[in-house]
């Protein structure tokens, strides 16, 4: 079944607020959405990226949930978060602040419902994410993963806006990445936003905030060792689709206008996201 985690105190920009969950599917009004996520045997959080409004990221992520909703996903709950600003690209750098916000309140959300107290434990757990929604999922991920012990099954991360060393640093996400089943990595050369742009905007980000670091994009080129050269965790899949494809950091989710098509290059990247929930041992980009 596919919900709505919403974060948004607005349709557009706005701040991030404790979520408030329901069904997407508006016709089971009788249904409550917290009695039907407890009865569920799999979970599995999408998280859009930077620049969405509430309205793309419900289009988007839904459509991907419908797509994914006989792929052994179980609950599909896309997750609304406010990475968009009146600034449009322009205030990418001020985002980072949101997606970690969102981040701590998403851990919180998994921590009351899939803990050792719930006795919901067993519930395998997964993380879909694009762009900036990586940061998200890798953030909500370690915070769950530190406070409780659990560990994440599948975590997919397409073109995504977080550091190409972070998988393997010690003090971002090496641990949450090493405790999950699998982190799949997919990238792209010719991803012009996260190749020109990420680079710029991280500079600014790291000026802006003490605490952050200048780096390229995971996305962008794939998992890169720490800065002591030590490799990512094993349970990382990477693939780096050819350039010759000429795949763009718009080719990963379907379009947030309901009426475009998806298009070929959406297509295989919903394949890889498919395969990996299935625990397949390869995962082609196709």
């Amino acid at each position: 079944m596919i919900y709505l985690l919403d974060f948004r105190s607005a349709p557009r920009s706005g701040a991030v607020v404790p979520p408030r969950l329901t069904l997407y599917d508006h016709e089971r009004l009788g249904v409550h959405a917290g009695d039907q996520l407890a009865q569920e045997p799999r979970v599995t959080f999408l998280i859009h990226g930077f620049n969405v409004d509430r309205n793309e990221g419900i289009t988007s992520l839904s459509r991907l949930a419908v797509e994914l909703s006989d792929a052994n996903a179980g609950a599909l709950i896309c997750v609304l978060w406010p990475g968009d600003s009146y600034f449009g690209p322009l205030g990418y750098s001020w985002e980072g602040v949101d997606a970690d916000d969102t981040a701590a309140y998403l851990a919180e959300f998994i921590r009351d419902n899939w803990s050792q107290k719930t006795g919901r434990s067993k519930v395998p757990v997964s993380f879909i994410a694009h762009s900036k929604g990586a940061r998200v999922a890798m953030g909500a991920a370690t915070a769950w993963h530190a406070s409780t012990g659990m560990k994440p099954d599948q975590i997919c991360l397409l073109a995504a806006a977080i550091d190409d060393t972070s998988l393997a640093e010690a003090d971002v996400y090496e641990a949450v990445t090493a405790a999950s089943k699998r982190v799949a990595v997919l990238s792209s050369r010719r991803d012009a936003v996260l190749g020109l742009t990420y680079p710029a905007g991280d500079l600014l980000q790291a000026f802006l905030f003490a605490e952050d670091d200048f780096g390229w994009a995971l996305g962008y080129g794939g998992p890169k060792p720490d800065q002591n050269g030590e490799e990512w965790p094993a349970p990382v899949f990477p693939k780096q689709i050819d350039p010759g494809k000429d795949v763009g950091h718009g080719d990963y989710l379907p379009p947030s206008d309901d009426k475009e098509q998806i298009n070929s290059k959406q297509r295989a990247a919903i394949h890889f996201v498919r395969a990996a929930l299935a625990g397949e041992s390869e995962i082609p980009y196709l």
